[in-house]
């Protein structure tokens, strides 16, 4: 089940949403987030993920996605979003991976960071998309 904390949030605004299955990893980026006044869902495979997009919860500004997980990698995550209804689809995507192999799936994402990730990086990319 997605974890939603919204401590500290920009008021109104949407939450971004971690998909990241490395546990450290997903609440150090979540901490991170929340320090920088964001409201933040996590969750920890591709499927979970769409399970809260589908839910009828907002839907968040920005998608931060992994794409080496368990369950429903990021790619597989990725086709079943653009796949769904236009809001679905709409949402921005930044990918977060060690070996960021998205040129060759077409995935059409706003941004690619390579992991470890750096946060100014990061943080560009996320104003990027207008959040």
């Amino acid at each position: 089940m997605p974890n939603t904390n919204q401590a500290g949030a920009k008021s109104g605004a949407p939450p971004i949403l971690v998909v990241e299955n490395d546990e450290d990893s997903r609440a150090l980026l979540c901490c991170f987030l929340k320090e920088e006044h964001f409201s933040v869902v996590s969750a920890v495979n591709g499927r979970e993920a769409m399970d809260y997009l589908r839910s009828g919860n907002r839907l968040p500004s920005v998608i931060l996605l992994d794409l080496n997980m368990p369950v429903m990698d990021g790619f597989a995550f990725r086709k079943a979003q653009l796949a769904s209804n236009d809001a679905l689809a709409h949402v921005p995507v930044i990918v977060m991976s060690a070996q960021p192999q998205t040129e060759s799936v077409g995935m059409c994402v706003k941004d690619v960071l390579t992991k470890p990730l750096s946060l100014p990086l990061l943080m560009a990319a996320i104003r990027r998309t207008g959040t």
